[in-house]
């Protein structure tokens, strides 16, 4: 039963990717050296797509979420994650113009990562400068789009 649900919430999410991709073709087209304003949204749809099928893929192939168990609990400690990882975005929402988005967001994803206990302190700093520092990139450089610079940076 579990792997059908997977295989039809797959491709319930490749259809509303499909619609996402319909509502990009409105926006607006690239000029000169511009990307055009449809281009990271296609990125993501493209991505959400690609997992989708990941997903189809794992459900065919082997059941790995009955021989584990549920991926997340809501029992024995599930429920208290999901309110601290709420709670830290809440925080996160609220300090990015003090605090600028590069500080803020690298906080914040450091958090996460220690609340969900993702390896080493070390990994965490590097993974969560790594992730600021391209999606930075993409949207300050590629993109364009300013991000909040903060009081400290700004």
């Amino acid at each position: 039963m579990k792997k059908k649900a997977e295989i039809i919430l797959s491709l319930m999410f490749i259809a509303i990717a499909g619609y996402f991709y319909y509502l990009s073709t409105g926006l607006r087209e690239p000029a000169g050296g511009d990307v055009g304003g449809a281009f990271y949204p296609r990125i993501l749809i493209i991505g959400m797509v690609l997992l989708s099928i990941n997903m189809i893929v794992g459900a065919i192939r082997k059941n790995t979420f009955d021989e584990e168990g549920p991926l997340f609990d809501l029992k024995e400690g599930g429920l208290y994650r999901v309110l601290i990882a709420v709670g830290l975005s809440v925080i996160y929402f609220f300090t990015l113009d003090i605090g600028g988005f590069l500080i803020t967001s690298t906080i914040f994803l450091i958090a996460l990562m220690t609340m969900m206990k993702a390896g080493k302190i070390w990994f965490r700093i590097i993974i969560s400068l790594a992730v600021v520092l391209i999606v930075w990139y993409v949207f300050m450089v590629f993109l364009r789009v300013p991000l909040p610079r903060g009081i400290i940076l700004g």
